[in-house]
């Protein structure tokens, strides 16, 4: 059981480490992205990689 609730709390606590605006757009032609992912999921490198996907 204890297994079962740490799974769950690293689980809920690495879903909440990234987050995505989506493709926003900014004017005719123009749009924008922003990812972030905190460093244990990969940082900046990772977050580039899928906002640029």
């Amino acid at each position: 059981m204890r297994r079962l609730i740490a799974a769950m709390a690293t689980t809920m606590t690495l879903a909440g480490c990234s987050s995505s605006t989506g493709v926003l757009p900014l004017g005719p032609d123009t749009y924008t992205v922003s990812e972030r992912y905190a460093p244990i999921l990969g940082g900046v490198s990772k977050a580039e990689k899928v906002a640029l996907t």
